[in-house]
Order: C-alpha cells, then sequence, then structure tokens
C-alpha cells in the first residue's frame, strides 16, 4: 500500500470556498486556528438518514443500549467516591459522546432528556476547582484518573456541540483548568500520572485539542504542546519517536493498542488545528504498520490487549479488543478527513462491516469485550470498557456517509438512506440512496438541488471491487478504478438520477503465517463465516473446509437460516472430515453454509472464518 504524504496544499480560493460552506459542517470547529488543513468534512449527521443493512444495529444501539442505559450506574462513582472500579468514570464520558452523536442523528426527544439528566446530575459533583473524577482526594492523579477525565471532557465537549448548553462548556473549562495548573514544566509530571508508559494520560490530547477549538483559549493548545512533548521524557513512550525510528506499532512504548491508538487521534486532531502536517508522518507510519502486519481480514486488530509481533495473528482467544476497534475505526475517519485519500474508507469499511458489527449482538444490546474469528462470542451487558466503547463506534458510522471537498460531494458509504446535505444557505442537495449493499454491488442514487448547481459528485470505489461503472440518467458509461473515487462533474438538476454498478465476486482468501493451510471467503466487503447453527452436519466446525472451488461456486442459500438472516446465508462446496472404519479422517462432501463474520455466532454456538485447506 502506498501513502502519499505529500499532498498538495489548499490554495486561498479553497480556503475561501471551504470558509462559505462550512455551516453545512462541523458548526464546533471556530476559526480562531490556522486554516483547516482538511481534504474532506463531513456533513452534520443530523443531514443523514441510514436504513437498509445498518438501520437495525443503529436503531438497537439507540433504543436498546444508550436509551436504556441504567443512568445510576453511569454515575455511581462521581456521586459516592471513589468508584468500584479505577476507571469507572469513562463509562458517563463514552456514553455522553455516543448518545450525543445519536441523539444527533435520531432526534429523539426521549434520548435528549436522558442526556440533559445526566449532565445535571455529572455536574452537581464537580468540585469547586473543577476535579470531575472519582478518586478521593489523596489518591488525585493516580492509575486512570487523568483517563477519567479525558472521557467526561470527550463527552461533555460532544454534548455541548449538538446542545449548546452553556454549563457542559462551562464545566469543561473547568476541567481543562484544572489539568493545565496541575500538569506541565515545574508542576506534576503526567506521564507519572497514568498507566502504560503514561499513554492513558497523555491520551487526554484530544478532547484538550478540541477545548481549545471551542474556546480559542491559548493555554489549552500550550497544554496540548506540552503532552507530545512529554513522550520524549526519559520515563515517555516516545511515540513519535519510536514511529519514525522502528516504523513498528509493536516497538512503540508497551505497544498497548487502545491507548497508543488513542493518542494518535489526538495527534491527528492537533494537524488539524495548528496545520502542522509534519505531525501526519508518524500516524501514517503507524497505520502502515497496523494494515501490514497486525489486521485481520475482518478489520480488527490486537491480541491480548497489545500489538504483537509480525504477522501473529491467531482466530482464537482475546482477538481485537472492541475498545481498540473502535479507536482503529477512529482513526481511519480521522486520516480519511485529513488526507482525502478512500483508502482509509476502505479500511473504515471492512471494519464496520465486520469487526465493529460482529463485535455487537444483533438482536440485543450486548456486545463482546473480544470478538474472536473462531470459537465463541462472548456477549455481555455488563458495564466494561468495551461494552462502552461499542455504541460509539456504532455511533460514528453515518457521521462520514457523505463529505465535502472543495470541489465535490464524496459518497463513501454505500446504504440505503437519505441526505439532505447544504452546499450553502441557498443551495441544498438530497440525495436518495437505494442499494443492497454490503450484499448487491448495485446502487441508484437520485440527485435532487433545491437549485441548479454545478458540482462533482464523488463515488468511492472499493480496493476489493474489480470493476464498476456509473452512468448519469442512463448516459454513456463511466468507468471506476479500484481504490480511487469515481467523479462526475457537472450541473445537476432535480430528476438526475446516478447508477453504479460495482462487481462483488467472492474471493478465496489463501491463509498465511498463523493461519498456513487455511482458506476463508470474502465477498464484496463482507468476510463470509461457517457457524455450527447453520451447519449441523458439520460438527465440530472445525473440522469443515472448502474446497478450491468454493468462491466461484458461491450462492444464495435462501431456505437457510431464519429471520433477518434468511437473505444473508451462502452455499458453497465444501467437505467435512470424518473418521470412516477407525482409521485417518477423509473428506466427505458437504455444502457449507456461510454467513456474514457480523452475525455468526449469535445463537451461542462455535463458529470459524477460516477453514481447512483441500489437501
Amino acid at each position: 500500500i502506498q501513502i502519499k504524504t505529500g499532498l498538495p496544499n489548499f490554495i486561498l480560493a479553497q480556503i475561501a470556498l471551504l470558509a462559505v460552506l462550512w455551516a453545512g459542517c462541523f458548526p464546533s470547529r471556530k476559526a480562531f486556528s490556522a486554516p483547516e488543513p482538511d481534504r474532506q468534512i463531513p456533513f452534520k449527521v443530523s443531514s443523514v438518514r441510514l436504513a437498509g443493512f445498518l438501520q437495525p444495529r443503529i436503531i438497537a444501539n439507540a433504543r436498546s443500549r444508550l436509551l436504556a442505559m441504567d443512568e445510576g450506574a453511569l454515575l455511581a462513582g462521581f456521586e459516592r467516591r471513589p468508584g468500584t472500579q479505577a476507571w469507572i468514570g469513562e463509562h458517563v464520558g463514552k456514553w455522553l459522546h455516543a448518545a450525543s452523536i445519536t441523539w444527533a442523528y435520531t432526534g429523539d426527544p426521549s434520548l435528549r432528556a436522558k442526556m440533559d439528566r445526566v449532565v445535571n446530575r455529572l455536574l452537581r459533583t464537580q468540585k469547586p476547582d473543577g476535579y470531575l473524577g472519582t478518586y478521593l482526594d489523596k489518591d488525585r492523579w493516580t492509575s486512570w484518573d487523568v483517563w477519567v477525565h479525558k472521557y467526561v471532557l470527550l463527552g461533555l465537549l460532544s454534548y455541548y456541540e449538538r446542545t449548546g448548553e452553556p454549563r457542559a462548556l462551562d464545566a469543561a473549562r473547568k476541567i481543562g483548568d484544572l489539568l493545565v495548573n496541575t500538569f506541565g514544566p515545574g508542576k506534576r509530571d503526567i506521564i507519572a500520572s497514568g498507566e502504560h508508559v503514561g499513554m492513558a494520560a497523555t491520551s487526554v490530547l484530544e478532547p484538550i485539542v478540541l477545548l481549545y477549538r471551542t474556546t480559542g483559549d491559548s493555554r489549552y493548545l500550550d497544554f496540548a504542546n506540552y503532552i507530545v512533548s512529554s513522550w520524549d521524557q526519559p520515563n515517555g513512550p516516545k511515540i513519535i519517536q519510536s514511529l519514525l525510528s522502528t516504523h513498528s506499532v509493536a516497538q512503540t512504548a508497551n505497544a498497548k493498542a487502545y491507548e497508543l491508538m488513542s493518542n494518535l487521534v489526538g495527534l491527528c486532531e492537533l494537524v488539524r488545528t495548528t496545520g502542522n502536517r509534519s505531525l501526519l508522518k508518524p500516524v501514517l507510519i503507524a497505520w502502515d504498520d497496523i494494515v501490514r502486519r497486525r489486521m485481520y481480514i475482518t478489520g480488527g486488530t490486537s491480541l491480548n490487549e497489545y500489538f504483537q509481533k509480525d504477522h501473529y495473528l491467531p482466530n482464537e482467544g482475546n482477538v481485537s479488543e472492541t475498545c481498540a476497534t473502535v479507536t482503529w475505526l477512529q482513526l481511519n475517519l480521522q486520516l480519511l478527513y485529513l488526507t482525502g485519500e478512500p483508502i482509509f474508507a476502505d479500511v473504515a469499511e471492512k471494519i464496520i462491516y465486520n469487526h465493529l458489527l460482529a463485535a455487537q449482538h444483533p438482536y440485543s444490546a450486548t456486545f463482546c469485550y473480544f470478538t474472536p474469528l473462531s470459537g465463541y462470542k462472548r456477549y455481555t451487558s455488563e458495564m466494561n470498557c468495551c461494552v462502552s466503547s461499542g455504541p460509539r463506534g456504532i455511533a460514528l458510522i453515518p457521521t462520514f456517509a457523505y463529505t465535502l471537498t472543495s470541489k465535490s460531494i464524496c459518497v463513501n458509504l454505500y446504504n440505503t438512506g437519505i441526505a439532505s446535505l447544504p452546499l450553502s444557505p441557498k443551495v441544498t442537495v438530497v440525495i436518495h440512496q437505494r442499494t443492497l449493499y454490503p450484499l448487491d454491488g448495485g446502487v441508484e442514487l437520485n440527485i435532487d438541488p433545491s437549485h441548479p448547481v454545478r458540482f462533482a459528485l464523488s463515488l468511492r470505489i472499493p480496493s476489493w471491487c474489480p470493476k464498476a461503472v456509473a452512468s448519469v440518467n442512463k448516459g454513456k458509461p463511466i468507468a471506476g478504478k479500484p481504490g480511487t473515487y469515481l467523479s462526475i462533474y457537472r450541473q445537476w438538476r432535480q430528476g438526475d438520477r446516478v447508477t453504479l454498478r460495482m462487481e462483488m465476486p467472492a474471493v478465496l482468501i489463501k491463509g498465511t503465517h498463523t493461519n498456513q493451510g487455511l482458506f476463508a471467503i470474502r465477498r464484496g466487503p463482507l468476510v463470509l463465516c461457517a457457524d455450527e447453527a447453520l451447519n449441523p452436519k458439520l460438527r465440530p466446525i472445525t473440522m469443515a473446509g472448502l474446497n478450491a472451488n468454493a468462491a466461484s461456486e458461491l450462492k444464495p442459500a435462501r431456505r437457510t437460516g431464519t429471520g433477518a438472516i434468511r437473505e444473508r446465508v451462502f452455499a458453497a462446496p465444501g467437505f467435512m472430515l470424518e473418521k470412516q472404519n477407525g482409521g485417518a479422517a477423509k473428506p466427505v462432501p458437504r455444502t457449507v453454509f456461510l454467513i456474514p463474520f457480523a452475525e455468526a455466532g449469535a445463537t451461542g454456538g462455535r463458529y470459524s472464518v477460516w477453514l481447512r485447506a483441500p489437501s
């Protein structure tokens, strides 16, 4: 994978145009800092409505998880200090972050009322000096205390961005002031005040930069720069220095995936705020290393919560902590906005349709802490870090569906729905999208601007797609290239219709390294999986295999499965290893029924992405 780091700078005319279009994008980004260096800017999440494949997951997340969450459990650590977990204060911040985005998306008054109640109760626990953690005074700034403040800040700022409630911003400023007065040269050492070589504490970088952008108070930007400089202390994680020299996340600090990537997300926010694009280099190095050596075919990363040695990706056990999955998604979205390169949307799509949705139970409000590619999914509703992170990932899905550049509207996510996208105070473009994606590669987009307007409609052609063809109003076919945007520049009028056809072949993936001798099947963006519930004749599922022609002969198996998954089951030629007459196991022909990894294991049975090879 080649990463373009020498992207051209915005010219003055483009900056001026972005300023004009700003009202339709992120209202929280103020004009106090240098010009925004984003190549793509997300529209407000309230502008987008998704139906189709993703709708049930988003609805379940909103209603069954966020709206049903016990408020007392979220606030117990603050109202009765100390909390029962060292990091218990993170849960309310994560909930507020997810709930704020979700409320902006749905407009549900019940969720807004719940958010207001939670914030009111939370703010009543803030100390006069600004402290809003869950520790006793004698234990302040030890263990996970700064980390807790990070998530409280993120939650309050997300709530303020969507509601404009001044008390939330005031509380966030008090936290920021306390952190500025507590840590820094001649003060307390932030590296020594958090876990994992200080990376837990320094990940407060993200909300501190957001606080600066929201308020324009230069003290917060100075504090952000102090955090970055603290990495190079003798006791620091040396994040930038290590990535530049080793090109390996596994050799950076203690290789803790969640915390390291959280710091990189903060570094991206600092790039956005200062315009210092040189800080992108270590982030891109980390991204490249993860994609090449430490990412599962389902988009997840990490084992036992840590980055492992090169290409060590076991399928069973503590695979891809959901906290890491969500943060990895955040990092890819940050890089998509900062660079405009579609490869980051490709990886985000892989994460969402596979490992993120696999961590969420398809029919309930539970999530997995770890989500292995083989074995069992251990769904739970208990309050732990991953069950609190999962809803944030689901809430983020609509945020990058449509983005704006200086000349185009980018379509990054294919899913039935409608988007109302403001290009200026006088022009709004409504896009109706109809598709069965990710089960089918056909997409139809009706483009309805309020007035005729000239712009480029940029359609993302996924890197897995060997051939894509688009047309406008049944006109001349326009070919797209895998891993690029197919841009159609014209004057758009009401009633214009774009059709896009993406070939979606099934691909047999030959296992390497820890998967030597195994096969898996991917169809479009979906990684498929054999589930014992659909294959009673293939138990144990680990004894099942795929024939060499399994991908080319894959076909829908509509009579297998129940309910919502009936249309998502595929039949492939395969075999079962069986012992005959007490001898060695021999392959016996059997049809293998496959289902998207996102929906496997929902009934509690064993499943496997990787199956045996014909030999």
